[in-house]
């Protein structure tokens, strides 16, 4: 006969493998057989276990995570569901914002009944499926593009960028899908963001100022990947304005924030100075959160030059 100090390090144990490495969610049968019946109803009486789902349990210790959520909808969904969108990107990066809902897609014929907290799209689902912390989900490039689909139209650029910023798929495989989805809201926007990256724009602070800040006929007299001397060194600057001698960079914090990307960068500009150079430097999230402000900066310098030298 099970003791109760026996069934406690048999639940310890159980909690302990749902917990970590990755969330798991069990069925009851799964959880009486490691911890017997009476095992289990004492867990689920005294909080240590909670149902989630239909004959689904995650542990009380992480089901407030998307990361339990995630692992209740596909015990739930028994094969037939797979992640998706910003769940997946979450799980994949957890500095991708925690979405409200667990997102998934499920193959057309299969119906369920939704809890609020699922959002489940119902479409074609291809054989190919991937998977991120041990959870299954659909292929990295078909998350990405579910994520633009659900994303509110002025967060989708943004979203994408970084993506590609942290090479969670490369640009060539994301366009290919972009390219064949059905029902791709903005599909040209997202494109011409793939098309620049894959062209060789060298990051996607550049992709965003080249395609989303500095367009139109304002900005026609920049020009792009322009190699300069400074103290007899050869540099590529992002941009150029020839007229005003003004040189224009677009920094990542990937690529920029680093004690020893800050002196390359003050070098840098130490001596494209001492050719009569000026440079401005923008940021990542200034050209994507205030691109308005980038360009009245960017203008004024211009025409403070201009003016300076009686032009």
């Amino acid at each position: 006969m099970t003791t109760s100090a026996e069934r406690d390090a048999r639940l310890r144990a159980l909690l302990a493998r749902m917990n970590a490495p990755f969330a798991r969610a069990l069925s009851g049968a799964e959880l009486r057989a490691a911890i017997g019946r009476r095992g289990l109803e004492s867990a689920i009486r005294h909080g240590a276990l909670v149902r989630l789902l239909p004959d689904t349990y995650v542990s009380a210790a992480i089901a407030e995570s998307h990361a339990a959520r995630c692992a209740a909808v596909l015990r739930w969904g028994r094969g037939h569901v797979l992640l998706t969108g910003a769940s997946v990107l979450h799980l994949y990066d957890q500095r991708f914002a925690c979405p409200e809902k667990v997102h998934c897609v499920a193959a057309l014929e299969r119906r369920f009944r939704i809890p609020p907290w699922v959002a489940l799209r119902r479409r074609r689902v291809g054989a190919w499926s991937s998977s991120v912390r041990g959870q299954s989900c659909v292929p990295l490039e078909e998350a990405v593009v579910d994520a633009w689909r659900a994303a509110a139209p002025d967060r989708r650029i943004g979203l994408v960028y970084e993506v590609l910023w942290r090479r969670i798929v490369t640009a060539r495989a994301l366009g290919r899908v972009a390219a064949s989805a059905s029902r791709v809201p903005e599909r040209r926007r997202l494109l011409g963001v793939v098309e620049g990256f894959i062209a060789g724009d060298t990051s996607p602070a550049e992709v965003m100022a080249r395609h989303e800040v500095f367009t139109g006929p304002a900005w026609r007299s920049l020009e792009w990947q322009v190699a300069l001397i400074g103290a007899g060194r050869r540099r590529v600057a992002d941009a150029v304005h020839r007229g005003a001698r003004v040189v224009v960079e677009f920094d990542g914090a990937a690529f920029h924030d680093s004690p020893e990307a800050v002196r390359r960068d003050r070098e840098r500009d130490a001596e494209l100075a001492a050719s009569g150079w000026i440079t401005v430097r923008f940021g990542y999230r200034d050209l994507r959160d205030r691109p308005q402000w980038c360009r009245d900066a960017l203008a004024s310098v211009i025409a403070s030059r201009w003016s300076r030298d009686g032009t």
